[in-house]
């Protein structure tokens, strides 16, 4: 059995606390495809680890890291097997988002009870406190 080899087009997409890859494709004209395979790799031209299936054409791939460029291909499955891979599409992942936090010029001070943090040209304070039970966190008006 032959499988027409499908186009796979890509849209990149930010997650809350991560992110993913949104990978959408054009289905087989072949009849008979049950599902495809989704395949990842670092380098273009492979060689590409497989990373899910699907029984439509999409898939989202949240397993990736930031500011790296993947390269996708799939392939269309049926009773007869599996065809061989699509073009490949690639993306390159955004960046980390920024850490929050201490920055240079800023002052951590304990005053015996609770941690406080202050940026000099803020009107506010970080305050992580402990109340007996756990430790608490708190932005305050100075």
């Amino acid at each position: 059995m032959t499988v027409r080899v499908i186009a796979l087009l890509l849209m990149c997409a930010a997650v809350a606390k991560g992110q993913s890859v949104r990978l959408n494709w054009t289905a087989s004209s072949s009849s008979g495809v049950t599902g495809y395979n989704v395949y990842r790799g670092t380098a273009t031209g492979g060689p590409y680890t497989k990373i899910g299936t699907a029984t439509g054409v999409s898939y989202t791939d949240s397993a990736v890291g930031y500011n790296t460029k993947y390269y996708y291909v799939t392939t269309a499955v049926s009773s007869g097997g599996e065809s061989s891979h699509s073009n490949e599409a690639s993306v390159t992942t955004t960046s980390a988002p920024p850490v929050a936090g201490p920055q240079p010029g800023d002052i951590l001070q304990w005053n015996g009870t609770k941690w406080v943090h202050h940026t000099p040209a803020s009107p506010v304070s970080d305050v992580l406190e402990w109340n007996g039970a756990r430790w608490a966190y708190a932005v305050k008006k100075r």
